[in-house]
């Protein structure tokens, strides 16, 4: 049997995502993203733990999120684990990094950067309709507050950049 991994996560960015071109014209953006818990410790006192998940996008995707999130974005991703390595020569060793691949996006609120007009694209406004982000452009909806966007068929196999 093969197994099934999806990834889904509600948090805040930690910080602006950090774009990356490729020879090939590719596009990658990857962001970091909070997710808090709370427990309560041996005295029943509430403690607040904070997990950061590494997030990384790539093509139309990545473009989005290089355009309209910014630290404090509230947002909602999907997609599946993905462990890369690299070769570290500082120190010789082989290192390695787990991260989510997202290929669906859901931008649940998103502080203006300076000077921004915050409808800009089809950015969140609360006040204007919903946009649906796709690869054919926007589409308005009325029913929801979010922008949307599902990556079509870019999966691995259009992984020309080694991202």
């Amino acid at each position: 049997m093969r197994g099934y991994c999806r990834v889904i996560i509600a948090g805040t960015l930690g910080r602006d995502p950090t774009p990356k071109t490729f020879p090939d014209k590719g596009v990658a953006s990857s962001f970091s993203l909070a997710t808090t818990y709370s427990t309560l410790d041996a005295s029943g006192n509430k403690k607040d733990f904070t997990e950061w998940h590494r997030i990384t996008a790539v093509g139309p995707l990545a473009e989005t999120c290089n355009r309209h999130l910014v630290k404090g974005s509230k947002v909602i991703v999907e997609g599946t684990n993905r462990t890369r390595s690299w070769y570290d020569q500082r120190y010789s060793t082989e290192r390695f990094i787990t991260e989510v691949r997202i290929d669906k996006l859901e931008i649940l609120s998103s502080p203006q950067r300076s000077g921004q007009d915050s409808n800009r694209d089809g950015v969140y406004d609360e006040r204007q309709n919903h946009h649906s982000i796709n690869n054919h452009g926007f589409q308005e909806h009325q029913d929801n507050y979010a922008i949307h966007y599902q990556e079509d068929n870019f999966r691995s196999n259009n992984n020309a950049s080694g991202y």
